[in-house]
């Protein structure tokens, strides 16, 4: 069962998590899944659920991009296993992409960064922090990104 939760108080919701499962009487062996916006926010989580409770185990902590994803799969068999837009394969859709794109004379920095490597390891790694900040960008500044979109 999906539950969605709102406040501005993280006090306020981990009591209601806590208190809501407690009361539920569920299995203690069928896994939790708690949706947060980041592996911070999971530690935090744990950490109160397990004072409040004595423990906190066998819970998952997906991000919302791969607990939506997951939704989907299981909701559409045809779906692909893995988010064309994910953060694995966005990395390798820009790896591919750079040495086009560092031809512009507005990249020229960039492009005396990745020459100073001959073994692309520069390229993959920069590639994997513009997918990651890409991905951050769909959580923290989804405005920025529907207004890209717009135009």
């Amino acid at each position: 069962m999906l539950r969605v939760h709102h406040s501005n108080r993280l006090e306020q919701l981990i009591d209601v998590l806590a208190t809501q499962e407690d009361a539920a009487g569920k299995d203690p062996f069928a896994r939790e899944v708690i949706v947060v916006p980041n592996q911070g926010m999971a530690r935090w989580v744990s950490q109160q659920l397990a004072m409040r409770r004595g423990i906190a185990a066998n819970i998952d902590y997906p991000l919302p991009a791969s607990f939506f994803w997951r939704m989907l799969t299981s909701w559409l068999p045809e779906a692909p296993e893995q988010d064309a837009y994910g953060q694995g394969a966005l990395t390798w859709r820009i790896f591919r992409l750079l040495p086009e794109m560092i031809a512009a004379p507005a990249f020229a920095d960039l492009k005396r960064y990745l020459d100073a490597d001959s073994s692309d390891l520069r390229r993959f790694e920069l590639a994997a922090q513009l997918a990651s900040l890409f991905d951050q960008y769909l959580i923290y500044r989804h405005d920025l990104c529907l207004d890209f979109e717009r135009g």
